[in-house]
């Protein structure tokens, strides 16, 4: 069910081929089970122990590079087509990323942040719908 909800979700995030690879839909559906395990753990001790039991007992940070490691040659493939030729870019492909990296300003516009922003929004869609489901 994650396997579906994360490739359905990713063919409207950033398109095709990365919605159909393996390691990009393993790797959201792990961030999303770890968040979870993270959320928990949080709960479970005092607030000076929470960012360390969360690091330890996590791979949220290994998923972040991971994630900068895949979707970063998709944004710097597409950003110099995009300073060049904005609104006017003819074959820009139709998907949430464009978007993102079109509104994006200033520091937003950073790598950083717009993998991250795909990385939550992954989140979000496996997370809501798995627990629609079940």
């Amino acid at each position: 069910m994650q396997t579906m909800i994360c490739r359905t979700s990713n063919r409207i995030f950033v398109r095709l081929p990365l919605c159909r690879d393996p390691d990009w839909i393993d790797l959201n559906i792990q961030y999303t089970l770890d968040a979870d395990i993270g959320g928990a753990l949080e709960k479970m001790f005092l607030a000076s122990l929470r960012s360390l039991v969360v690091c330890l007992f996590t791979r949220l940070n290994r998923a972040k590079q991971r994630i900068r490691e895949l979707l970063g040659p998709v944004i710097e493939e597409r950003q110099p087509c995009l300073s060049e030729y904005g609104d006017q870019w003819t074959d820009k492909p139709n998907d949430f990323l464009s978007w993102l990296m079109e509104e994006a300003e200033g520091p937003e516009s950073m790598m950083e942040y717009l993998t991250n922003r795909i990385l939550t929004l992954n989140f979000a869609a496996i997370h809501a719908r798995v627990h629609v489901f079940f």
